[in-house]
């Protein structure tokens, strides 16, 4: 948190709670030490009075308490003045200060991006704003949030905003909140000026935050629901490798739908893949010092350590504690303080608050809020498994019936004959060995049927296995090549596109004849971004380790080109290492000279090159790669650029470029297809079928590999998808 900024008569301070900067108006007569209860989530912390030495006397004494107005994000004029209101029971309040309200970028009525009208405004926060608004295209409400003017610049900031769509797209679950698309806001046709913006499921409610402020703590019966919801989604969230990092009740929204309450967990600005997934990108987002609220940080979090699927146990674990007392287990005088105390003692008994509660339920918190990891549950749904069985155990139908006392012999009439007696108790035998039978069968039949109906689930889930298996004995498995791209050497203007270009041209010439499988660029384009890997001349053994590992290839082509404008025209000189990363050594070095105009040329004579010092027969027809490639060199470069955008998340950019490629070369089918991959992910779904038809169309020419992908794209957007998994199938084996 950072420190008290004092003037003349008022000070802010960052509540450690839920973030909300707080300002407060002072009298001179005031301690040193005060009170401050956030006016937003009701916590009460301690501060220091800027300016001001912490004494004997002033630690003793019994502080005043202030209530803390929230400030708001962005603020457009004076703060007028504010004074301190007469003290009411020891406990001192202030005015709010305020402010003149910033008009929105957008009102109702406004037109973005030529497809979202605005409906209402409905918050700004530290990002930007968010509005309400109706989806022209699909004809459904949505939620539109933008990045701040000011924010829009931080290259770091649109980044992290790109970073919540990516990882939030990850996790689809129904208590997950779903992020559509990003986009950008041209209103005058000036990329400088442009509103950058994401679109996301308009969910109609209240935080969780809110309603705890609202109505207070919860029963366990309330908590459960909504408890079981969050685990969900941080279950499906952890399953993919997303880490949530900042899990509190204000990051919950809950919503009314039918009857029930559905409780959506949203805000992936924070989140990051777990360390195992080697997400550099993320760590130099979100390493720089500590993130998160303080009042729900894990202690390794504090402490900087490896960040685990743990960390959000433990919030979960704060985030119960806080719905059934209505406060959080660790207060300190500041934000530091807060989040260090987690640290130096244990969390405090739930049950000190609510006396009430079920052992159960204090069990499954404390070990939620563990000081190690390995401490806690390995997972959130086992929090709630262990929480749930007191529901299972108290339940009506649950609930043994008082048992009747025998009647002892003693108490049994003394005219009942003792013949009697022994004749009722040899029937009640007879009876309980015929009920004991009767049940033995029937368990038995039970676990028969049981058994029957696991063997039939078994050999259904199966089945893929077995079919995998034999395939695999059939299969001879092929050297795998990824081409990373082409560091430019030259810095000419207007050949930035050649190092993509390049690459899904060697990709492509690689390919012919299907002796060599070569990792698609897209998968490539995703692992140098999540490496954090630039274009490079050549790279270390161990980052050669980490590509093998995350796309299974044996190879890597990589290197640089340099390009210099002559009489002939611009002359072109490609230099690549070819290196194994397995062993993490160069094993050829290959270089190849032509001019741009005979570009196709160029490639050919590298490809062949490669294929031998990769020990490859020759036999790929050349008919096949230039049916791949677009028919001239301009239509190859506005391809190349498109696909690039595409895979930078920028599908707007690619669209129109990709536009321009299917212009100057109508009949290739790749741009065709990549075209309607751009409309799909701009969510024009009739555009992209109508693209992906004429790519299917165009592809008769195209290497089986090619063909294949590009009919299965087809099949998948007139949602064929019986046909289209079979065609996944055929080109996965």
């Amino acid at each position: 948190m950072s420190q008290p900024t004092a003037t003349a008569s008022s000070f802010t301070v960052t509540c450690p709670g839920c973030g909300q900067k707080l300002r407060f108006a002072l009298a001179p007569d005031m301690p040193a030490r005060l009170r401050i209860q956030c006016y937003s989530c009701r916590m009460v912390f301690a501060v220091r009075r800027p300016g001001t030495e912490a004494t004997q006397h002033s630690l003793s004494a019994e502080p005043p308490t202030l209530i803390g107005m929230p400030v708001p994000a962005v603020r457009t004029g004076p703060d007028e003045a504010t004074s301190p209101l007469p003290s009411r029971d020891g406990l001192t309040t202030v005015n709010p200060t305020r402010r003149q309200a910033e008009h929105p970028t957008f009102t109702a009525g406004d037109m973005i991006a030529q497809r979202y009208r605005v409906a209402r405004f409905i918050a700004r926060g530290g990002m930007g704003e968010v509005y309400e608004a109706d989806d022209l295209e699909l004809r459904e409400r949505i939620a539109l949030k933008t990045v701040r003017s000011e924010g829009a610049g931080d290259a770091l900031a649109v980044e992290r905003f790109r970073r919540e769509i990516q990882l939030a797209r990850k996790v689809t679950h129904p208590n997950v909140c779903r992020i559509f698309d990003v986009s950008h806001h041209r209103p005058d046709g000036d990329a400088s000026s442009g509103v950058i913006f994401l679109t996301m499921e308009l969910l109609v409610g209240e935080t969780l935050a809110e309603r705890l402020r609202r109505g207070g703590s919860l029963q366990p019966a309330e908590a459960l629901p909504i408890a079981r919801q969050v685990a969900d989604a941080l279950h499906a969230a952890h399953q993919v490798g997303v880490v949530h990092r900042d899990l509190k009740p204000g990051n919950v929204m809950l919503v009314e739908g039918r009857g029930t309450l559905r409780a959506v967990v949203t805000d992936f600005g924070l989140a990051r893949l777990e360390s195992g997934s080697e997400d550099q990108q993320g760590l130099a987002l979100t390493s720089a010092g500590v993130v998160g609220t303080p009042a729900y940080l894990a202690p390794e979090q504090v402490e900087g350590k490896e960040i685990t699927p743990a960390v959000d146990v433990y919030a979960f674990g704060i985030v119960l504690y806080e719905m059934l007392t209505g406060t959080v287990p660790f207060l300190g005088d500041t934000a530091l303080s807060t989040a260090v105390k987690r640290l130096q003692q244990p969390p405090p008994s739930p049950r000190a608050q609510v006396p009430g509660l079920d052992q159960r339920w204090e069990a499954a918190i404390l070990r939620c809020l563990a000081r190690e990891p390995s401490a806690r549950f390995a997972t959130a749904p086992a929090a709630i498994a262990a929480i749930d069985a007191i529901s299972r155990d108290t339940a009506p139908e649950n609930r043994r019936p008082a048992q009747v006392p025998p009647v002892s012999p003693a108490a049994a009439p003394a005219t009942q004959p003792q013949t009697g007696r022994s004749q009722e108790r040899r029937a009640f035998r007879q009876r309980r060995g015929v009920q004991t039978a009767c049940l033995a069968a029937l368990v038995l039949v039970s676990l028969g049927v049981g058994w029957l109906r696991y063997s039939q689930w078994r050999t259904r889930q199966m089945e893929p296995e077995r079919r995998l298996a034999l395939l695999t004995e059939r299969i001879t498995p092929r050297r795998a090549v990824a081409v990373l791209g082409f560091k430019n050497l030259s810095g000419t203007p207007g050949t930035e596109w050649l190092s993509s270009g390049l690459a899904e041209m060697l990709s492509t010439e690689l390919g012919t004849g299907g002796k060599l499988r070569v990792i698609a660029g897209e998968n490539v384009a995703r692992t140098k971004l999540e490496l954090g890997l630039g274009n490079v001349d050549s790279l270390a053994r161990d980052t050669l380790a980490r590509l093998r590992a995350q796309l299974g290839t044996d190879a890597v082509v990589l290197g640089s080109y340099t390009t210099i404008d002559g009489p002939s025209g611009r002359q072109i000189r490609l230099d690549l290492r070819l290196q194994d990363a397995s062993r993490g050594e160069t094993t050829a070095t290959v270089a190849e000279t032509g001019t741009e105009a005979q570009l196709f040329d160029l490639v050919s004579r590298i490809g062949k090159r490669l294929r031998r010092e990769l020990k490859v027969d020759e036999e790929g027809e050349a008919k096949e790669v230039r049916a791949a490639l677009p028919a001239n060199t301009e239509a190859t470069r506005l391809y190349s650029e498109g696909v690039n955008k595409l895979r930078s998340f920028d599908p707007v950019g690619a669209r129109d470029l990709l536009v321009q490629a299917v212009s100057a070369d109508p009949n290739s089918a790749l741009a065709h297809s990549g075209l309607s991959a751009a409309w799909s992910a701009l969510g024009y779904d009739g555009k992209a079928r109508d693209e992906a038809k004429a790519a299917n169309d165009l592809a008769a020419g195209l290497s089986q590999e090619e063909r294949l992908l590009i009919q299965g794209r087809y099949l998948e957007t007139i949602q064929d998808w019986s046909h289209a998994a079979e065609i996944y199938w055929t080109l996965w084996s």
